[in-house]
């Protein structure tokens, strides 16, 4: 299941096992990267207009079994959620043991990056799960968007995650980036 709906959203309540993935106009892009090519997809969007859109996109890639549905995510199943933070939540509620995921690719990283942060670009996340420490998860990238999709994955995983929805201008000015 793909979740089209904004990461704001999806993080308040959404269907175990799903992946957000809100809708733009990258959508065929991050699903080509992060769900096998054959998989039968269902979509969860805001409406018909959306789901159509965005059939029409993963269509142009070759993903043709695909349904969706508009219906509320509360009706569907039984929610889950997970908590979005900021730069500052982090640099105050940081425990020794939790890791930062960084989810930029290493070019991004290259301009600046959170100490002690463990680097794993989205599109080899799934494939990088089994090195990523069990424990809680903080998960960053630029803007949110990346970190809100790594943040279905890891909880899809069963993983205790918090999605870092913030810019990374505010780490910056915050002065938690090392060169």
């Amino acid at each position: 299941m793909v979740d089209l709906r904004d990461r704001a959203a999806y993080a308040a309540a959404h269907l175990p096992g799903s992946i957000s993935i809100s809708y733009c106009d990258q959508l065929a892009t991050y699903v080509g990267w992060l769900i096998p090519f054959g998989t039968p997809l269902t979509l969860i969007g805001d409406g018909p207009e959306q789901l159509g859109q965005a059939r029409r996109q993963l269509a142009r890639i070759g993903y043709d079994d695909v349904s969706g549905t508009s219906a509320p995510v509360a009706e569907l199943g039984r929610a889950r959620s997970f908590p979005r933070r900021g730069y500052d939540d982090l640099a105050r509620d940081r425990r020794p043991d939790d890791v930062v995921l960084d989810v930029r690719r290493a070019e991004e990283r290259a301009d600046g990056a959170l100490p002690g942060s463990l680097p794993v670009p989205l599109h080899e996340l799934t494939a990088s799960l089994g090195r990523i420490p069990a424990a809680r998860i903080w998960v960053h990238c630029v803007s949110g968007f990346r970190a809100g999709i790594a943040a279905s994955l890891l909880a899809g995983a069963g993983r205790e995650v918090i999605q870092i929805d913030d810019h990374l201008d505010r780490a910056r000015a915050l002065g938690l980036l090392a060169p």
